[in-house]
């Protein structure tokens, strides 16, 4: 429930704020909600390889070294920042991974119909949210934007 509710406070706010992001938020809300019902046989399917390929320490480890030790709002930022600029990396990584664990068509399957839809809305966080952001940003907006890796694990490991 709380990917639900943070997918959907995120579309919220991307309306509110007429953002760019609108069509990527509302399909990430559709993304969630369809891991979270488990109404998708491929996924189901194909899920514990999913959940073992995003959780890979290669793709892990660079991600939790841009926010490891970070404290203060400030600090936090700046790990998103760095994590912002590395974000095609990531997705390739991800995709990479996917191959290696679960093969080439459930990895363009997941890759297309979940961790797309999570990077293409981190970017535009990144470009019109985080990037932009100096240190007076509230606590509160930077520790409730999504994360692409927090995501996409819990995504797969739901329950």
């Amino acid at each position: 429930d709380t990917l639900r509710q943070q997918a959907r406070c995120v579309y919220s706010a991307a309306l509110d704020c007429e953002t760019a992001f609108i069509p990527e938020a509302y399909w990430h809300v559709g993304s969630v909600d369809r891991m979270c019902e488990k109404k998708d046989d491929y996924i189901e399917r194909y899920r514990n390889c999913f959940a073992r390929a995003v959780n890979g320490t290669n793709c892990q480890n660079k991600y939790k070294n841009f926010l490891k030790d970070k404290t203060t709002t400030k600090e936090i930022l700046l790990g998103l920042k760095d994590v912002c600029k590395e974000m095609d990396w990531f997705g390739r990584c991800l995709q990479g991974n996917t191959e290696d664990y679960c093969g080439g068509i459930a990895s363009d399957y997941f890759y297309d119909s979940v961790v797309v839809t999570v990077l293409k809305l981190q970017k535009l966080l990144c470009s019109e949210v985080i990037n932009p952001a100096d240190e007076s940003i509230h606590e509160l907006v930077v520790s409730g934007l999504p994360r692409i890796m927090e995501v996409t694990i819990a995504l797969l490991n739901i329950p």
